[in-house]
């Protein structure tokens, strides 16, 4: 407002970014009423500045970071590469592209370029496997390295059956010995009762599936060989009794467990699942990109071309750096990688420091919510202290806090103190002392008593008819809350 009031700066030289389009719209509404409020009671220069500001007030860029950067694009089309008639694909329909080209890529493959990852899956769950590890990086920045063990790629299932089977006789050796200790001579119904043969390919899968659901690999070796030579089964058919084949099986386990050692083969066969399937997901996005149509574009790609274009083009920044001279940003918390490379590049100098007064940002790690969008909170931290060694930035704590009492905000404290690091305590500044406040207000912390509390499954129904009971009991009570827009105290509805 300040920049506005003195004539430092015009409505179109100024940027506001913020998380959502109803924040964005919110945030112009206040800044108008802030506008008109200063305007009456102005005079001089200073009302002839906040006039031109209130008639040009559109021009400012309020947005989201998404709007901003398509307005980027669209300013330097010409730069870009890309077609004027542009369109931005909603979440919807960006899922179902992608989701299109995948079927009809997967199902015109050619069976040796398919047949290795083929004879490591399930053919049920196969596609499903790939489907999955392509959407989540078809558009993901061409700068991220995707790490996984490429040389591995070029084995084949039975460099691995080979080392199996080699451990599967040895398990087999060994129960056998300890069964026929147990009843003194050898029997053939023992070896009747072992099964050695596996589908091609599914012991494997099988180990995927194990080493997924949070199973140790040792764990998954024994309960698989176990499960495969049924000790206990072949036990009974010896007529031992039901705890004596346990007590084999279990000595058996406690010996293979000090005898195998499976976590490095088990470790390379994971490491190989994976790289089949990156491997096969990298040549998907290969062909994706291929065919991108540039009259269409997701938020992702977006922000990327954006970025791209600020970074890597001298006359596109620096005409953006003179019409864009200060930029705000709100939520920055929730920022990821791309958009604060664009940030920086926006607002840089020729020496790689930020130009003075150029970046504005307000971020609060306790509010950070948006990691499965890329936000990545330790970036904030990287932000702040690349900052602060850059020198000439200002920081300022806002821990006062106007709305919550002191049992709320000890409550958050307590809660956040071991969560995050380096966190700074809020301060209680809420009145109390207002005028006309009912005797019966909600404030304070509620708990539900969660049954997660006492058992190891989370039950997600339990907790909603928990809170149901609470503001229930809330209404019931008619226990006031604020109205915002009507500016005044009303009981629960």
């Amino acid at each position: 407002m300040n920049q506005l009031k003195s004539g430092l700066l015009t409505v179109d030289q100024i940027v506001a970014i913020t998380f959502t389009n109803k924040a964005a719209q919110e945030l112009k509404e206040r800044i108008g009423d802030k506008l008109r409020d200063e305007f009456n009671n102005a005079d001089g220069a200073t009302k002839e500045n906040l006039g031109k500001a209130l008639r040009n007030l559109d021009l400012m860029q309020i947005s989201t970071i998404h709007s901003f950067c398509f307005r980027l694009l669209m300013e330097k089309i010409f730069h870009t590469g890309m077609r004027m008639d542009i369109r931005l694909l909603d979440d919807e329909e960006r899922q179902n592209k992608v989701e299109d080209f995948f079927h009809q890529w997967y199902k015109n493959l050619p069976y040796d370029v398919i047949s290795r990852f083929k004879e490591n899956f399930d053919h049920k769950k196969r596609e499903l496997i790939l489907g999955n590890a392509f959407a989540a990086i078809c558009e993901l920045d061409e700068h991220v390295v995707i790490e996984y063990e490429k040389h591995l790629v070029n084995k084949t299932l039975s460099d691995y059956e080979a080392i199996f089977t080699q451990r599967r006789k040895q398990y087999e050796s060994l129960l056998l010995s300890e069964l026929e200790q147990a009843i003194g001579f050898k029997y053939s119904s023992v070896l009747e009762a072992i099964e050695t043969n596996d589908e091609n390919g599914l012991f494997i899968a099988k180990f995927s599936s194990f080493y997924r659901d949070g199973k140790s690999d040792k764990d998954f070796v024994v309960d698989t060989y176990c499960e495969k030579v049924k000790a206990v089964k072949a036990c009974s058919l010896l007529k031992l009794k039901r705890d004596k084949a346990q007590a084999i099986n279990d000595n058996v386990r406690e010996i293979a467990y000090h005898n195998f050692d499976a976590n490095a083969l088990v470790t390379e066969l994971i490491a190989y699942q994976n790289a089949l399937i990156i491997d096969m997901a990298l040549k998907c996005r290969e062909e994706y990109r291929k065919h991108f149509d540039n009259q269409e574009i997701t938020n992702d790609v977006l922000l990327q071309k954006a970025r791209d274009l600020v970074v890597n083009d001298a006359d596109a920044r620096a005409a953006f750096a003179k019409k864009y001279r200060c930029i705000y940003v709100d939520e920055f918390q929730d920022t990821d990688h791309i958009q604060t490379e664009l940030l920086f590049a926006l607002c840089s100098d020729e020496n790689g420091g930020l130009r003075e007064g150029s970046l504005f940002v307000v971020g609060d790690p306790k509010q950070s919510i948006y990691r499965f969008r890329g936000a990545d909170l330790p970036l904030y931290y990287e932000t702040r202290d690349r900052m602060k060694n850059m020198g000439g930035c200002k920081f300022y704590s806002l821990n006062y806090n106007f709305r919550s009492n002191e049992e709320l905000v000890s409550f958050v404290n307590k809660n956040n103190e071991n969560l995050l690091d380096g966190y700074e305590a809020m301060i209680s500044k809420s009145d109390s002392s207002q005028e006309n406040i009912p005797d019966r207000v909600l404030a304070g912390v509620y708990h539900l008593g969660s049954p997660c509390e006492t058992s190891k499954e989370y039950n997600r129904a339990a907790d909603v008819d928990l809170l149901v009971d609470i503001v229930s009991g809330l209404v019931e009570k008619k226990i006031n809350i604020w109205d915002k827009p009507n500016d005044k105290y009303r009981p629960i509805e």
